[in-house]
């Protein structure tokens, strides 16, 4: 397998990896609400407990919240790369960067993408033409 065809592999794990998240964030915001519809919910219950939220619910929005963001620019980053912009280069470093922390498919797919974008080979196919 060439470094082109890598690039290529790279760009298309990234943009299924980042629209699987965004569908699956959308499911898990759609079930369990996003963090600001959990507090106005809890202190429309009159409990005064706004603050005082379960942090498995909590924690598990905020992180559907993240993924969802995180999506687009890795979608983004799947697409340049697979038309070898130059630009698709940097945004991958740092998407990758962000991915590490998903484990453990996300830090697999993370330090595959550095050993792509990063690997001496890859340099003349981002050239600006």
């Amino acid at each position: 397998m060439g470094i082109d065809e890598h690039v290529r592999t790279l760009g298309a794990m990234l943009i299924m990896f980042g629209v699987a998240g965004a569908l699956l964030a959308l499911v898990g915001i759609g079930l369990f609400g996003s963090p600001v519809s959990l507090i106005i919910d809890a202190a429309q219950a009159g409990t005064g407990e706004s603050l005082n939220l379960p942090l498995v619910e909590m924690l598990g929005s905020v992180l559907m919240l993240v993924a969802l963001v995180l999506a687009v620019p890795m979608v983004i980053a799947g697409l340049g790369l697979r038309q070898f912009r130059p630009w698709s280069r940097d945004l991958t470093m740092v998407v990758c960067a962000l991915m590490l922390a998903e484990f453990p498919i996300g830090t697999l797919l993370a330090v595959y993408g550095f050993w792509v974008v990063l690997s001496p080979e890859v340099e003349p196919l981002f050239s600006p033409r």
